[in-house]
């Protein structure tokens, strides 16, 4: 027996539809039931859908025997726990960042030690903004259930997101090289502008927050019947 023909068969038993009702209803023959219930053939989709009617369900959960409800929860756990890991984790990236602050200027400023400011300002921060950036997507994919319908907007949000991410990425390493293997700001044929776009590209929250934001609805999209 086919699942289709199980679930038809299933459904049909919950609500006592004899399979003369049922053929009845959706304008074919009593044997086509039966074939379906056995196995022997499979219904096509615009029977399926005039027999998902009749059970009052949908074509996806009389296929697939998997209610839109259960999709939902399954989906809605799973991205609860993504924003909630994600969460805790930007919150210790910031108590840390607290902790060591002062240490870290105390350093830079009477022992022109930087070492630890570069950590703090060009991974730990980016990553409190990554890791926030992840938790609001997630967050707000359960509150809106919003999504990007258009394909060219789509891949759009997605190539900016992962612009931004590419670029922080870069100037982190850049600036983290500079400082710790002692390397001429001269070696770069555009460093000044480096150096003026490392505070509005790193040292700015709301790209490293707007990064994975942009990724992940550049990359969410629902298929039928999946919505969350």
């Amino acid at each position: 027996m086919t699942a289709i023909g199980n679930n038809i068969k299933s459904n049909r038993q919950k609500l006592g539809i004899t399979q003369e009702q049922l053929a009845e209803k959706i304008n074919v023959t009593r044997q086509a039931v039966s074939n379906w219930g056995n196995g022997k053939t499979e219904p096509d989709l615009e029977t399926i859908s005039a027999i998902a009617e009749v059970f009052g369900i949908d074509s996806y959960e009389l296929i697939n025997n998997k209610t839109a409800k259960t999709i939902y929860n399954f989906k809605k756990n799973r991205f609860f726990k993504t924003a909630v890991i994600f969460g805790i984790l930007a919150i210790m990236g910031l108590i840390i960042t607290i902790i060591l602050e002062e240490p870290s200027i105390r350093l830079r400023k009477e022992y022109y030690k930087a070492e630890l400011y570069m950590v703090l300002a060009y991974i730990i921060e980016p990553l409190i903004g990554l890791f926030f950036g992840i938790s609001i997507a997630f967050f707000s994919k359960i509150v809106t259930n919003f999504s990007v319908k258009n394909k060219i907007l789509r891949i759009c949000v997605l190539i900016l997101g992962i612009v931004s991410a590419i670029l922080t990425t870069l100037f982190a390493f850049y600036f983290i090289s500079v400082v710790t293997l002692n390397l001429p700001f001269r070696l770069s044929f555009s460093a000044n502008f480096l150096f003026y776009q490392q505070k509005i590209v790193i040292g700015n929250p709301m790209v490293h927050t707007l990064a994975p934001i942009l990724i992940f609805y550049g990359i969410n999209f629902e298929k039928e019947g999946e919505k969350l």
